[in-house]
């Protein structure tokens, strides 16, 4: 494929019985001269329909064609930046959930995911055109033999979980990897990295190549996905509560269960925190408008663990692991705080970005919004007496929000349970 001047995504989508609501946008390569349409956009797109993820072929505009007018920095990441949006804008309509939403990259279409992966993604609040207002950052991307352009100085806490593959023969393009590999370590986000010994480039997805480990190189891509906890389908309703999925990819998949004859919900949860600049948690949630009062009974169960385990009430943005949002926390220790990150992005720090409660070991929990105003209340487990933490003014939390309840382990390695009971959202 030559001659883009009006790029656009073709969309291939798995039969709903299969659907997982995970989505990956593709960019083939192509050397910016064409684009390896077939072999890796079509053939890349069937492979994923067949673990049942939509995808999305970009066809982006190409800046090395004779007397073009684009550029890379420009054009390529506008091109990819609005293929995210256009895909999050649609997501209802194409059964994605739009925090399952990632990218692929094969040879110079690696290089084009460089240009949305490791920036902020965040929309134009002000833009015209409503998609342009989303989030265009990728929640993962998978790397095949990327090539060297756009590659960071250094990875950012907040860039996406990513897959890479390469040949080691493959004199352009299995050094990024191997940067990128290390750069990943260095900032403590998640990796996995292969690097086989023979094939060179441009073995797209392994059907026509000789070596029988290239042959079979999508089930390890497929295995990932699944490892990572991304691959999983949509969890049932639990009571009250439409969805409930984690965030942030914590290496142990959570949990949330409602119990109709004592009207309690379990919830089980792993990641390392809801702090600084990235999250990781269990969620149980509905998307609401307006203003509500939220009111629940909380408490942990099992041998105490983690002084600094979470679980609360939590109001939010969107579903990506560094977005704003507005916490009313119980930690394990018997701390209780309004805890909020004010936009996406931003470093959460104490004493910043919370208010804390001057007594400790509070079990019910209130949290209401009015317009932009927040008000956090703790009482006894008996109830006699609301009093409040805190209240804070929150400009980045627009609607439709994200309303539910959450638990974080504070560690990776284990998973916390809670308790919650007499939940009234009104």
């Amino acid at each position: 494929v030559k001659n883009i001047h009006n790029p656009s995504i073709t969309v291939f989508l798995p039969p709903k019985e299969k659907a997982t609501g995970v989505g990956v946008a593709i960019c083939p390569g192509g050397g910016f001269t064409a684009l390896v349409y077939n072999s890796e956009g079509r053939d890349a797109a069937e492979y994923f329909n067949s673990i049942g993820v939509a995808a999305f072929v970009l066809k982006y505009r190409l800046f090395r064609e004779p007397n073009s007018p684009y550029t890379l920095e420009k054009h390529v990441r506008q091109d990819a930046y609005r293929a995210m949006r256009l895909v999050r804008s649609r997501a209802a309509e194409w059964g994605v959930n739009p925090a399952k939403l990632g990218i692929m990259g094969f040879s110079a279409g690696g290089e084009t995911v460089a240009m949305v992966a490791y920036g902020s993604g965040k929309g134009d609040a002000a833009a015209p055109d409503p998609i342009d207002r989303l989030d265009g950052k990728p929640n993962f991307q998978i790397l095949i033999y990327p090539g060297p352009l756009g590659i960071p100085e250094s990875v950012g806490a907040d860039a996406p979980p990513a897959f890479l593959l390469v040949a080691n023969e493959d004199v352009c393009c299995s050094p990024p990897v191997v940067q990128l590999l290390q750069k990943y370590r260095e900032a403590k986000v998640p990796v996995e990295a292969h690097i086989y010994g023979e094939g060179a480039h441009a073995f797209n997805m392994g059907k026509r190549s000789i070596f029988r480990s290239l042959k079979t190189w999508p089930q390890r891509l497929t295995d990932w996905l699944t490892d990572s906890g991304i691959l999983t389908p949509a969890a049932e309703p639990a009571g009250v509560f439409a969805n409930h999925q984690d965030v942030g990819l914590p290496k142990i998949t959570g949990s949330a269960a409602y119990d109709s004859l004592t009207k309690a919900y379990t919830l089980t949860g792993s990641g390392n925190n809801i702090w600084a600049e990235r999250d990781e948690f269990q969620y149980a949630y509905n998307l609401m408008k307006g203003d509500f009062k939220l009111t629940a009974h909380f408490e942990f169960t099992g041998a105490a663990s983690d002084p600094h385990r979470k679980i609360g009430w939590m109001v939010r943005d969107s579903l990506g692991s560094g977005d704003a949002h507005i916490s009313a926390v119980v930690h394990g220790d018997g701390l209780t705080a309004l805890q909020w990150r004010p936009k996406k992005g931003a470093v959460m720090s104490a004493p910043e970005n919370e208010i804390r409660a001057l007594g400790k070991n509070y079990q019910l929990v209130q949290l209401e919004r009015k317009g932009k105003i927040f008000t956090m209340r703790v009482a006894p487990k008996d109830g006699t007496q609301f009093e409040t933490v805190g209240i804070k003014e929150m400009d980045n939390l627009s609607d439709p929000v994200y309303v539910g309840l959450f638990i974080c382990a504070h560690n990776e390695k284990v998973t916390e349970t809670a308790r919650v009971s007499n939940v009234i959202i009104k």
